[in-house]
């Protein structure tokens, strides 16, 4: 892959959604699987062994929010650093300013005329820290006379050394964030890619099998649209939010769906007909819809369903 190119995620629901739907569909599979070898023996064992060690092997890796919350977390530990580097040295000014009164010449060697520059970037923290250390030290006898003890003098140098760590660790993390995220974004898409092609089969294998038909739709908003006769949108009429797992049921022929976390659903290719779908969910008022499909023209069914 060239520099230019960014890999991309293959399909447009969640993760989560992209598993359970593939250890949905391995299911099925695994029950058709002779119908599957004869209609392509690349279908035979170990095939679907390899598309669990996919499956396995994807949700292994951690997803976005969980390195994004590490990720917080180190810029959080780098934030606290800064702070105590800017603490340090605002409580050292006393006694510099009591060393060395009235004398903006040497108030400017410990870092007085870059501290505004320096005091938001962590680099230039680091920068700033070190010499003031060299300072704290070239002037040391002057300052440990004022009560500026060499202890307090060390302390520069330790803070500067942990906002260092602390930032080194951050940009490790950032290196490996981008290195895990293509891992994962490669693992991801093969994992969809044995759905696709299973589903892709299977939709052949059963095109007279209505109810086996519909088990090998892809995820709603993902199949292609000639595979599709009804699809739309559930949501709640107050509040206009998608409803996750509303069940729809469609007669003829008698089959059933569930609405995914985007409040989508589809049914796959039907004949030329009048159709009932009842859509139903726990605490909402049950909707009965009739639906006519002509000329294999697919048709959006957005339901809005009342409370209780």
């Amino acid at each position: 892959m060239s520099k230019k190119e960014k890999l991309r995620q293959a399909y447009g629901v969640s993760d989560a959604e992209m598993f359970e739907s593939s250890k949905t569909k391995r299911g099925f599979f695994i029950t058709d699987k002779a119908d599957f070898i004869a209609f392509d023996a690349d279908f035979a064992d170990p095939y679907a062994a390899d598309w669990l060690t996919l499956i396995t092997g994807a949700e292994d890796i951690d997803s976005d929010e969980t390195l994004d919350d590490e990720l917080v977390q180190l810029t959080n530990a780098v934030e606290d650093e800064m702070e105590n580097c800017r603490d340090k040295f605002q409580d050292s000014k006393y006694f510099i300013e009591k060393t060395f009164p009235n004398d903006p010449g040497k108030w400017n060697e410990f870092g007085y005329d870059n501290y505004e520059d320096s005091r938001r970037v962590q680099i230039k923290m680091i920068q700033f820290m070190k010499t003031f250390h060299k300072r704290a030290e070239k002037y040391k006898l002057q300052l440990i006379a004022k009560n500026y003890t060499q202890l307090m003098i060390d302390e520069i140098e330790a803070r500067r050394k942990a906002l260092d760590d602390a930032n080194q660790a951050q940009e490790d993390y950032k290196g490996e964030l981008g290195t895990e995220t293509r891992d994962r974004y490669t693992k991801n898409n093969e994992l969809w890619n044995v759905a696709v092609k299973v589903c892709a089969a299977g939709k052949r294998i059963y095109k007279n099998d209505y109810e086996k038909f519909q088990c090998y739709l892809l995820p709603p908003g993902e199949e292609s649209p000639e595979a599709i006769s009804i699809t739309g949108l559930i949501t709640d009429s107050v509040s206009g939010n998608p409803l996750q797992g509303t069940h729809l049921e469609l007669v003829p022929p008698g089959v059933g769906t569930d609405t995914a976390a985007n409040g989508r659903y589809s049914f796959g290719a039907l004949p030329d007909g009048d159709y009932v779908v009842t859509v139903t969910l726990v605490d909402y008022v049950t909707k009965t819809v009739n639906v006519t499909i002509t000329a294999g023209n697919a048709v959006e069914l957005n339901v809005q369903l009342d409370h209780v």
